[in-house]
């Protein structure tokens, strides 16, 4: 620790200048499809599927209200009863399928980078993948379950550091 302790020179910035604008969403307040339709259970905001089987889909439809340069996250919850799934948005494929066995049951966040979106519905898509994990438990049940806690947008136009160099940059051309 310092000590003394140190010093703003100038004041702090207010709250809402010093925290980024994200957009937080609750998948059970969005459409969804599962596929098989089975087992879906909205909480707290939150999408729990449980399709008992590796092969499955959860969809979410997604309104963007305004176009821009978005970052994408999504939390997840990873457990001993979770699956593996791959995301996508709007058809294309996003990385490698992410493994969501473990031990315990805590929350993921992953990033699904950044993607320009037009104004109107887009779609987050998680796919079953069957594939062996190393946390997966032999006892266990197979549930292959999919918890979809937090979708987060950060519209990147509304970031002012983002559009300060954004302009430098387009104006040195």
């Amino acid at each position: 620790y310092q000590y003394p302790p140190a010093h703003f020179e100038t004041p702090i910035a207010p709250r809402a200048e010093r925290v980024l604008p994200w957009r937080v969403v609750k998948p059970a307040d969005l459409n969804w499809r599962a596929d098989p339709p089975i087992l879906v259970a909205p909480d707290a905001g939150a999408v729990m599927y449980v399709p008992g089987k590796p092969a499955y889909s959860l969809e979410f439809d997604l309104e963007i209200e305004e176009a821009g340069r978005y970052r994408v996250d999504v939390v997840l919850m990873n457990g001993v009863v979770a699956s593996s799934c791959a995301i996508s948005i709007d058809g294309k494929p996003i990385g490698a399928p992410h493994d969501l066995h473990s031990t315990g049951f805590d929350p993921v966040f992953l990033s699904l980078d950044l993607h320009d979106l037009d104004t109107g519905t887009h779609v987050i898509r998680f796919e079953g993948v069957d594939q062996p994990s190393a946390a997966a438990r032999t006892l266990a049940p197979s549930f292959h379950a999919l918890a979809v806690q937090r979708i987060l947008l950060l519209r990147l136009q509304d970031v002012e550091g983002y559009r300060v160099v954004t302009e430098r940059l387009l104006n040195e051309k």
